[in-house]
This record gives C-alpha cells, structure tokens and sequence, in this order.
C-alpha cells in the first residue's frame, strides 16, 4: 500500500466514513418532530384581550379595539363567521392570528416609548397621531386619553395655572408617545 492510501483510509475511519458498524444510520430519514400546534381561538382571544388590557393600561387611548381584516362572508353572524361555516372560521382564525401577534408587538412598542426608550417625533395634532395608530391597521381609536386638569383648594377648588399646565404637558406627551410608536412601527 503506498502511504497516500493509508492516510486516506485512515481519515475515512477517523471520520466513520467506513461501512463497519454503521447500520445504515445515514439513509434512515430523521424522526419527525411534531409540528407546533396553533394556538385555539379561546387562546389568541385572551391574548387580545390581555394585550387590550395592557394598552388600556397605558393610559394613552380611549376605547381601542382590534381590527380584523375579513371577507364579508367570514363576518356573516355580528362581524363573526356563522356556526358551520368552516372556511369563515378559517379565515377568521387566521386573521385573529394574524392581529394578535401584531398586538402585542403594537403594545409592546408602545410600552417602550411610554417609558422613554424611543427617539420623540412630534405630531402637529393629537388627531394627527390618532390618525398614525388608525393607520396601522391593528387597533381603531377614536382619541387619545386625555389628562383633565385637578381641581385645587388653594384655586377655590378649580384647576390652578400649573394644573392646567400639567394636564397640557401630559396630553402632549402622550401625543408624541402614540405617534412616535405608530411611526415605529411603520417603519418595520
């Protein structure tokens, strides 16, 4: 045997490359692993309504509730598919999926700007950020919650200057917090 011959053989049993003891374990297909099994529509809908919870929470929004993009024939019974109607239901599960993980990456943004982790972009009007969450297409709001001045019993029981005041920033604030995490996340 010349030596480049032995080297080679060497390396093949070095590597088990050799048909000793093999038992064919290169040609057996891998196991299967069960695949991740999606989660019911009683769980997606818990997750909405934790991550509607959360964003109520916030106390940015009035009144947000999840947009569900569906065909007119999966919103047949009260914006909801029709007992029996398999393909609507698919449909609607599909979407509420869909939306659910949009929500929380939605509450999530806006939980980060509400801390003071994003950069501050500045609407010209509260409606203007209103708009930029409408936009998105996962939530409908009608407004941002308002902060109403407190009433003062050093002002005769109204709001005195620095209430108001204060009330204005904190309106301010959470116009720039929604719009900042609607242009966030347009952005993506």
């Amino acid at each position: 045997m010349s030596a480049s011959h032995l080297s080679s053989a060497g390396l093949a049993l070095a590597l088990g490359l050799s048909g000793c003891g093999t038992d064919h374990a290169a040609t057996r297909p891998a196991p299967e692993t069960p695949a991740a099994a999606s989660p019911s529509r009683a769980e997606l809908q818990r997750a909405v309504e934790q991550s509607l919870a959360k964003l109520e929470g916030l106390q940015l929004v009035s009144g947000p509730s999840l947009v569900l993009k569906l065909e007119d024939n999966a919103r047949g019974c009260y914006g909801v598919p029709c007992p029996g109607d398999a393909q609507g239901q698919k449909a609607y599960d599909a979407e509420l999926a869909r939306q659910s993980t949009r929500l929380a990456a939605f509450v999530e943004q806006l939980d980060a700007c509400n801390s003071g982790h994003c950069y501050v972009s500045s609407p010209q009007t509260a409606q203007e950020a209103v708009d930029a969450l409408n936009a998105l297409e996962i939530i409908r709001v009608s407004a941002l919650a308002t902060a109403e001045p407190k009433n003062n019993p050093s002002c005769y029981n109204l709001p005195c200057g620095e209430d108001i005041e204060a009330a204005r920033a904190e309106n301010a604030r959470r116009e720039r917090v929604t719009f900042t995490a609607a242009s966030m996340l347009k952005e993506r």
